[in-house]
């Protein structure tokens, strides 16, 4: 028979209500300066795509940085956000192999008959014929970082203190399915993938104890639904060149939602989801800050 220390009993419970309060205040500060920030910006641009990424980025950025961590956790190492040669790896890998799933399904919903690939006409939620390359990827790449830092990072962490990691990566997964919700043209279906997606992130998250990696995933899904011309979470997207049409409003082609809202989508997903379920096993489960081991290592400061 093992008897467990009170005082253990103690921390953890206080570990995990400081961690639950201290989440509930970075979504709540959150979601206040996004909707600041959004009214600020109104009246200064009518770009759809700036007003569409900038507020999240410019809300969820300061907070990550700036809210209270345990003592010894860097302000960018505590959150992931470091930039090393492992990052750069991290987010590249993570790009790469959203980037070549997203063609997948792509390839297979052309050979399905379900879509096809037709020259870009003016119209739409946005227009990309007169944005250069260089904005289009600047906007991705806003969007993509002010979602994952407004659910992969500092709140993420302190879920994870309440929750555990796995339970931080369901838990935010859920939420990042929630905000969805809304979206044009969305279905169950699309719902159900983009909580499969957020369950990627978050284990992305937990498995390589790297904010760069669920970036790059994100990233890398975005652009290349992008360029190709597909729809991304029901929002219409035309680059210069093409777009695509959906024939068959069935399961297969994810309908007015795009590829998000796919059978197929949710079949590449919840595999993917499978095996970093599996892998993340194997790896702390402290996630990138331990509140012991930062009060123990000084060289966690200031990260």
């Amino acid at each position: 028979m093992s008897f467990q220390d009170p005082s253990d009993e103690a921390l953890r419970v206080a570990r995990a209500g400081s961690g639950m309060a201290w989440a509930v205040v970075f979504y709540v500060s959150g979601f206040i300066l996004v909707q600041l920030i959004a009214w600020a910006m109104t009246p200064l641009t009518r770009d759809r795509l700036l007003l569409s990424s900038l507020p999240l980025f410019l809300a969820s950025l300061p907070l990550n940085l700036l809210l209270p961590r345990p003592p010894g956790v860097g302000r960018f190492s505590g959150v992931g956000l470091h930039l090393d040669r492992q990052a750069v790896s991290n987010a590249a890998v993570g790009a790469g192999l959203s980037a070549a799933i997203a063609g997948l399904i792509i390839g297979i919903q052309l050979a399905m008959g379900v879509i096809r690939i037709e020259p870009a006409v003016p119209g739409g939620a946005f227009l990309l014929s007169h944005a250069g390359v260089e904005f289009i990827v600047a906007h991705f790449m806003l969007a993509a970082a002010g979602e994952e830092l407004a659910f992969r990072g500092y709140g993420f962490q302190q879920l994870a203190r309440a929750l555990t990691p796995p339970g931080a990566a369901v838990a935010t997964a859920l939420f990042f399915g929630f905000v969805h919700g809304s979206n044009p043209a969305v279905t169950e279906l699309g719902v159900a993938n983009t909580v499969l997606f957020g369950l990627v992130f978050g284990l992305a998250l937990v498995w390589s104890r790297s904010w760069w990696l669920p970036f790059g995933l994100h990233l890398g899904w975005n652009l290349t639904l992008g360029f190709l011309g597909a729809r991304i979470s029901g929002i219409t997207m035309k680059v210069a060149w093409q777009e695509i049409v959906v024939v068959d409003h069935g399961v297969w082609s994810g309908g007015d939602y795009g590829p998000e809202g796919s059978l197929l989508t949710t079949l590449l997903a919840a595999a993917l989801a499978a095996v970093l379920w599996r892998f993340h096993r194997s790896h702390s489960q402290t996630l990138i800050w331990d509140d012991q081991a930062a009060v123990s290592d000084p060289s966690r400061e200031g990260g």
